[in-house]
């Protein structure tokens, strides 16, 4: 390989061909007018010279500013001799970047733009460019893409819910409306179900509200009908629909369970109050007592005649004890003694 700095002027080597690309071409033409040609024509970088055939060709070299020059066996620079000058106006080269110094007429340097299809910077956000002849290729930095990295990594929109997206290296990050979080801001206040009781969860600026199910309240939900404890005296409460029911113990009853039975202890003559259920109740009567209030006595008609002793027996039930005279249930019949 070999490197040439002057490539319109001074020496080549035999044998070798340039990368490049022709910029005009020319038959039946000899080195030294080849030669005089690219130095006048503006966007000539090198000369490329065929002596077989007279064949000249101007080319615009597409690699770097140390051009490489490569073995061919068919087409080669000619080695001028003639022509090669004793002062290069362009040694050493005083042109810019991306510019090359060719000698022009007067033995004077003319600085011209290297134009690459690179040159108008086509690849985006930083992209580096490269090329191969006319075709330019972008390598993008991490997390861009596309065939110029024109697309960032928020071009897809990842950020929901009205999250803003900004690139943070070669990933993004949003930066998420009060009251909504994760990575894509993709949960709202709601995303953890703050609403019991089936109540209807919604978005209310930076946090949530609870539209609840009749009966229940709270911010939550929380609160159903039974959490003030309206059922009385260990009734059990239980939410039905969007109110409430007590299951009461024996013995009382009422909305909340306020009433009991036996309250009112209507049971006489030292009957006890036993209740039965609800509002009801029942009398359970001393001996010789009953009905309903224990407010009739077994005896209390005297049932037993002929000076017949009553003695009750267990409900309306009695026994009478008669005169020797006397026999029968209620002492009404006589044996016939004692007349």
């Amino acid at each position: 390989m070999a490197k040439v700095l002057n490539v319109t002027g001074g020496f080549y080597e035999k044998n070798k061909v340039m990368e490049s690309f022709v910029v005009k071409a020319s038959d039946l033409t000899g080195p030294k007018g080849c030669v005089r040609e690219c130095m006048m024509y503006t966007d000539c970088n090198a000369v490329n010279f065929d002596m077989t055939r007279s064949y000249c060709e101007l080319l615009d070299v597409a690699i770097s500013d140390d051009e490489t020059i490569n073995n061919s066996n068919e087409v080669y620079f000619s080695n001028i001799s003639d022509w090669t000058k004793d002062e290069d106006a362009c040694w050493p080269n005083t042109c810019p970047p991306k510019t090359k110094c060719i000698v022009g007429y007067g033995n004077l340097n003319i600085c011209i733009p290297i134009v690459t299809p690179c040159s108008s910077g086509p690849c985006k956000n930083d992209g580096t460019c490269t090329f191969s002849g006319p075709v330019y290729t972008c390598t993008c930095k991490p997390g861009y893409y596309g065939n110029i990295c024109q697309f960032s990594p928020c071009h897809v929109g990842p950020c929901v819910n009205n999250g803003t997206c900004s690139v943070s290296g070669s990933t993004y990050s949003c930066a998420c409306p009060l009251g909504y979080y994760g990575t894509n801001c993709e949960f709202s206040p709601c995303h953890v179900g703050p609403c019991e009781n089936d109540g209807t969860c919604s978005v209310s600026g930076s946090t949530y509200s609870c539209a609840c199910t009749l009966g229940y309240y709270g911010t939550d939900c929380e609160f159903s009908p039974c959490h003030v404890g309206p059922c009385q005296n260990d009734g059990t409460c239980s939410v039905s629909g969007s109110t409430y029911s007590c299951a009461c113990t024996l013995g009382y009853y009422g909305t909340d369970c306020e009433f009991i039975a036996c309250k009112q202890n209507t049971c006489q003559n030292g009957g006890t109050c036993t209740p039965t259920g609800g509002p009801n109740y029942e009398c359970a009567c001393s001996l010789g007592w009953y009905r309903s209030t224990c407010n009739k006595h077994a005896c209390e008609d005297e049932p037993c005649a002929n000076s017949g002793t009553c003695e009750p027996t267990g409900g309306s039930d009695y026994n009478c004890e008669c005169q020797d005279e006397w026999s029968g249930k209620t002492c009404d019949k006589w044996n016939g003694i004692g007349r």
